[in-house]
């Protein structure tokens, strides 16, 4: 009885430590000119899809501007889309807040989903 828990265990040990070492894509961290950087020149915005079923110069409500235009990367459209009900790690999300008369954005706002800290797994024994 002894050598079959000890084995189970062991097993479960090594499936937790195999779990554990899944190759996982790690999301730099930058600073907010590297991001601006890589949000407007790397990957500009302006290619990304719209939040699905808005268009560009949407009536905004307070405290965003009066007309807004949000875009999404293709990590954030797909959770967006298979109403994940999280963003993921990796989706970007950029708004423009723009004024009455629609001129220029008064305001660009910007979300960066980064997972920071991994799940912790307990064993209880």
């Amino acid at each position: 009885m002894k050598k079959t828990v000890f084995f189970l265990l062991l097993v479960l040990i090594a499936g937790l430590g195999l779990i554990g070492c899944k190759d996982e894509k790690v999301v730099p961290q930058v600073s907010g000119a590297e991001f601006y950087q890589y949000i407007t020149q790397t990957d500009d915005y302006k290619s990304w899809q719209m939040w699905p079923a808005k268009n560009e110069l949407y009536p905004g409500t307070q405290p965003h501007g009066a007309f807004l235009t949000t875009y999404v990367n293709e990590i954030a459209f797909k959770a967006i889309e298979q109403q994940a009900g999280t963003l993921p790690d990796g989706a970007i999300v950029v708004k423009e807040n723009f004024s009455p008369d629609k001129n220029w954005p008064r305001l660009q706002s910007c979300l960066r989903k980064v997972v920071t800290i991994p799940p912790l797994v307990t064993i209880f024994g």
